[in-house]
């Protein structure tokens, strides 16, 4: 039980810093989010909510209601990353003219750009929730 705990206050803790983090590039770094990053963000801010009320109220099961923001994130994540590393990459034509989103910003650490620190987010936060899951499973069969 306490492992269950520690993992859902772990991605909780990265919805949350990533969400503060989203807000911070766009509202005061001035980074615009394009077409892409947008759906990444609707894939993330629930993610605060639920956790947050799951971890509160001791509800560590709740892998059915959360898993497909990650799993949305990372796919979205994924193919911004794929748009904006491999040449001609774009087919499905998402982004607006105002804002491209092969455009690679920098997110102030290096070679790290913001979809990629939204794909490794993501991913944590999956498989955290995956291993929470686990965890009950084994839990309730003893």
């Amino acid at each position: 039980m306490r492992t269950q705990k520690i993992c859902l206050y772990i991605a909780w803790l990265l919805s949350t810093l990533a969400f503060i983090g989203s807000i911070y590039y766009s509202e005061i770094r001035h980074y615009y989010p394009c077409t892409l990053c947008w759906y990444q963000r609707i894939c993330l801010y629930p993610l605060v909510i639920i956790l947050g009320v799951a971890f509160f109220r001791q509800v560590y099961d709740v892998f059915a209601y959360a898993i497909a923001f990650p799993a949305f994130g990372l796919f979205f994540s994924l193919y911004h990353l794929a748009i904006q590393h491999i040449k001609g990459f774009t087919s499905l034509h998402l982004c607006s003219s105002l804002i491209s989103c092969s455009a690679i910003l920098d997110a102030g650490l290096g070679y790290i750009t913001i979809p990629m620190l939204s794909f490794v987010t993501n991913l944590a936060i999956f498989i955290l929730l995956f291993y929470t899951r686990e965890r009950s499973i084994n839990t309730k069969s003893q």
